[in-house]
């Protein structure tokens, strides 16, 4: 039914470890429970999510970035199913500054931004800010920092107000159709 389920996603902060399981931290939203909603905010753990699982949750995943998301951050922004940056948001994928290659980050970036931009993240290692990140598809909406919390929440509660088990279908057939031939995607 509608409001039934939980959407929980990883909340990025400066400072915080650019790695992150999401988890479900026990913690509501009094504002969402009081529209009958349980959203609640991810925690960072100190280990790597596995992208298959933020596909496999039944839920959507959204990323709430703040600071930095570096390297296997820049990896969980891009495997979420949304993500909405604070202005000040940067992304990076570092790792050829130090001679490594950020292969790991590699396959959710070039999944969800276009081909050439990935490859400049990769091959350069440069910082892009929020508005970029926008433009290429790697977050779907910038925001004042002061008004991040609301507008996640407001999106949270834009979907967790559908029907759970449409969302749940929906979900499992966007991503299963993105490994489809266009003809068979239908």
């Amino acid at each position: 039914g509608r409001g039934q389920f939980l959407i929980k996603g990883p909340r990025l902060r400066g400072g915080a470890p650019p790695v992150a399981e999401v988890t479900d931290p026990h913690r509501q939203n009094p504002v969402a429970e009081r529209e009958g909603q349980a959203v609640a905010d991810a925690h960072l753990q100190p280990r790597v999510v596995e992208d298959a699982a933020v596909h496999r949750a039944q839920q959507p995943v959204i990323a709430q970035v703040q600071g930095m998301a570096l390297a296997a951050g820049c990896q969980l922004v891009a495997t979420c199913d949304l993500a909405i940056a604070a202005s000040d948001a940067r992304f990076s994928t570092p790792g050829v500054k130090i001679g490594l290659f950020c292969s790991t980050p590699m396959g959710a970036l070039s999944r969800n931004v276009p081909r050439k931009q990935a490859m400049e993240m990769l091959l350069t290692g440069e910082m892009i800010g929020a508005v970029k990140a926008e433009r290429i598809g790697l977050v779907n909406q910038i925001v004042d920092e002061q008004h991040l919390d609301e507008m996640v929440y407001k999106l949270a509660r834009t979907i967790a107000d559908k029907s759970g088990h449409t969302l749940k279908i929906g979900k499992e057939a966007f991503y299963r159709q993105l490994e489809m031939p266009l003809e068979d995607a239908y």
